[in-house]
């Protein structure tokens, strides 16, 4: 993976599962459902949005999350809404300078 993400790196794995661990063994599993970019005179930004399941409601802060072929990153995760009874949605933003 580049040292800057792009949302080309992203696009590629729309309903694909990203995997949170936590120390305690747990985990929690989030489908990518949806990718937007935004891009002004200088800066690139774009965001991820994440369905999961709403039984355990992830809080807002910074999580290692894993996919099988983008590896491992930190991300800050904030969940946004109740998508439905079973599910949360959760966003991640990224915001580039451009050079």
């Amino acid at each position: 993976m580049t040292d800057v993400l792009k949302i080309t790196d992203f696009e590629p794995h729309i309903n694909s599962t990203f995997e949170i661990r936590f120390d305690d063994g747990g985990q929690v599993e989030l489908e990518l459902v949806d990718c937007s970019s935004e891009t002004r005179e200088d800066y690139d930004a774009f965001s991820l949005i994440f369905n999961g399941a709403n039984d355990k409601p992830l809080p807002q802060r910074t999580y290692n999350i894993r996919h099988p072929e983008l590896g491992e990153q930190q991300f800050f995760i904030v969940p946004i809404a109740p998508l439905e009874s079973e599910k949360m949605t959760y966003e991640v933003v990224f915001n580039h300078m451009k050079k």
